[in-house]
């Protein structure tokens, strides 16, 4: 993950895993887990359990004024030095802010913000529902977006005002803006032959004309790049790029060249869920049948519909469209269970498996950090289960290195967000906590832990399943993830990509089966922008799904949206265990196969005559299968023989979709015998 807080950028994250061949990572893999035997057997004593339990952090037990249950414990150690932590500034806490992009220092420039005279802190307002940003507006330095409806406000405001604002009264919580991640993880994508996509355009003409498709990601810087290569044509509508990167550009290399005639528009993902959805809109009113995009929002709920997961819900249910969204790069980052106190009130991640390894960890080298994102499975607004989250230097119990521990009283949200930085000289093995203070209900916990800048998460504990969230598991989305294009099967599976099901608690329990789908990543793309040119990650599996979408519908405008989302996911190579399955979804997209499914009359390719055939093949029963492989008029077992002779010259010259008797996307023995069971 490579953060991007230049003075420019304050707050986006391009994050994408290795840029290097499967092969190579193997090998790369391999050393890593050699290493991290040694650095346990070596780290064992350190990361176990010193003398004694973690100290949990002593709240401030004064009467404190008005406002303070408002504010999250990052932004009151802003404004009340009450809640610094041991050995920690208020100059640490601004950085801990500005590092995580959520802190605008006064007298720089900042792309999409400008420069502010004065320092800022990007923060989101909860108010009372249908209360907008108007009775707020004297706090408030630059107003992002609002969205009165669900109660929700996203400002730029001055430390100063933080405490007054807290104390209006429509304001039920105030806490920072948590940076959108980007789910990354002259050429053409390996996915266009390897998703049967090619072997479609050829085999039918279609192209993806009359279907427009929108992108949201981070940023096009390097549109213009992509273009003078001719990986991109004139004509993309751009919304909007004010956020900055070159992971747009890159999806849009991959729909475009699956779909070579498919409209093309871009709106980046924008500093807020508000903004976000603001996008979506535009890319719909802008005559967007098909929107793919690559964006996680780590403060959206794990357990239910957040604003986000429940507009794009409402979109593809009202506005006939398809959505297809990265399901993220999280497998391996990740843990779900239910609270088990380790009789001192401190969560036991081990499930009591292992009493000395109870912990998350995490190496931490100097100058990389890490954050933590914990939720419970409690309604947002309505949290009373006061869990707290922390990061401790594993020899060092008895001050934290950073906190999470906002009030949680009734009324709240289930979250806590902690991000630390190692600004010191040696490597820190540090252990992460949660701490439940007063004895709350069991619930059940889930965490997501990034680590930046050489960090390092254990695997010890860490729980893949259930590791999709937000809008990618939203009902109608089509969520996507990731197999390498290096080995399409099942043994391709990224270990990063995020597993299903989804766990949903509000308005009713539910499991959903997600993903949906796979995708390919590891496939190639210019690199313009400064972009890499292996696109890695579920970023990358995505706009697959999104090019054979715009492609195949082209080819029946007619049909309607949900048709062309259940064709899409039915006609899937089932590639991991048989039918739908929480890490593959239905399988590996396919081009040829959706269009079967889509398209009721089929659509007649061009044929050319076979190496030792009579004449040009024929459709005797015009059914858009070529049975009448030598052309002779009749349908016959020497036609058997000679598609026998000639399935490798069928599948370099197609087109297959002409001969593909079985609909797999593909010319091989099974061909044959149906061909043959038809005479």
């Amino acid at each position: 993950m490579t953060s991007i807080t230049t003075a420019d950028t304050p707050m986006p994250v391009t994050s994408h895993p290795s840029e290097v061949p499967r092969v190579a990572r193997c090998r790369m893999w391999s050393a890593l887990c050699l290493a991290f035997i040694l650095f346990a057997l070596c780290a064992v004593p350190a990361l176990g359990a010193p003398a004694g339990s973690p100290v949990p952090y002593a709240r401030p037990s004064l009467d404190l004024p008005a406002g303070h249950e408002r504010l999250s414990s990052d932004l009151l150690a802003l404004v009340d030095d009450r809640f610094l932590l041991p050995n920690q500034s208020r100059a640490d806490a601004v950085s801990a802010l500005a590092r995580s992009g959520h802190y605008a220092r006064g007298g720089q420039r900042y792309r999409g913000l400008g420069t502010p005279s004065t320092d800022l802190v990007a923060v989101y307002i909860r108010t009372s529902p249908g209360d907008g940003a108007g009775p707020l507006r004297p706090y408030i330095d630059r107003l992002m977006a609002e969205d009165p409806g669900n109660g929700l406000v996203a400002a730029w405001v001055e430390p100063r005002h933080l405490l007054p604002l807290a104390r209006q009264p429509s304001v039920r919580e105030i806490r920072p803006v948590h940076r959108p991640r980007v789910r990354t993880g002259s050429v053409t994508t390996d996915g266009d032959t390897l998703l049967h996509a090619r072997a479609l355009r050829e085999a039918t003409g279609l192209s993806g004309l009359g279907v427009k498709v929108g992108v949201i990601s981070d940023g096009i810087d390097g549109l213009q790049a992509s273009r003078t290569l001719g990986d991109l044509p004139g004509g993309i509508q751009v919304l909007k790029n004010s956020i900055g990167g070159s992971e747009g550009t890159a999806m849009l290399e991959i729909v475009h060249d699956l779909a070579p005639n498919a409209s093309l528009a871009f709106h980046d993902c924008g500093w807020s869920v508000i903004e976000f959805n603001q996008a979506i809109d535009a890319l719909v009113n802008a005559g967007c049948r098909v929107i793919v995009d690559d964006i996680g929002w780590v403060d959206e709920p794990f357990f239910e519909d957040g604003v986000v997961a429940a507009h794009v819900r409402d979109v593809v249910r009202d506005r006939g469209v398809v959505f297809a969204s990265a399901t993220g790069n999280d497998a391996d980052v990740h843990y779900q269970g239910a609270y088990r106190d380790d009789g001192d009130g401190w969560h036991d991640f081990s499930g009591g498996t292992n009493p000395d390894r109870q912990r998350l960890y995490v190496s931490v080298p100097p100058g990389g950090s890490v954050d933590v994102v914990l939720q419970w499975s409690e309604p947002f607004g309505s949290a009373s289960s006061d869990f707290d989250l922390y990061l401790f230097d594993s020899t060092d119990l008895s001050a934290p290195l950073a906190i999470s521990a906002s009030a949680q009283s009734g009324g709240d949200d289930p979250l806590e967000y902690l991000s630390w930085e190692n600004d010191g000289s040696r490597t820190v093995q540090a252990e992460i906590d949660v701490h439940n203070p007063f004895q709350a209900p069991s619930r059940l916990l889930e965490l997501f832990v990034y680590p930046d800048g050489g960090a390092s998460f254990s695997s010890t504990n860490a729980v893949m399943a259930d590791s999709i969230y937000g809008h990618p598991a939203a009902n109608g989305v089509i969520g996507v993830a990731a197999v390498d294009a290096e080995d399409p099967t099942a043994s391709g599976l990224e270990y990063y990509s995020s597993r299903g099901p989804v766990t949903i608690i509000a308005p009713r329990l539910e499991v959903r089966q997600k993903p949906d789908v796979s995708g390919l990543d590891g496939v190639r793309v210019t690199g313009s922008g400064g972009f890499p040119q292996v696109f890695w990650g579920t970023s990358a599996a995505a706009p697959h799904a999104a090019g054979i979408a715009a492609l195949v519908w082209s080819g029946n405008l007619s049909a309607p949206a949900e048709a062309v989302r259940t064709a899409l996911v039915a006609s899937a190579d089932d590639i991991g265990p048989a039918g739908h399955d929480p890490a593959f979804g239905t399988g590996l997209l396919n081009a040829t196969a959706m269009q079967y499914l889509l398209s009721p009359a089929p659509v007649t390719p061009p044929v050319t005559r076979f190496p030792g055939g009579n004449d040009t093949p024929r459709d005797l029963d015009r059914d858009g299968l070529y049975e009448d492989v030598n052309g002779n008029g009749r349908a016959e077992f020497a036609d058997v023989v000679l598609l026998f002779n000639q399935i490798d010259w069928v599948n370099q010259n197609g087109p297959i979709i002409a001969f593909d008797f079985n609909g797999n996307g593909r010319i091989d023995f099974a061909d044959v015998v149906r061909l043959f069971e038809r005479l």
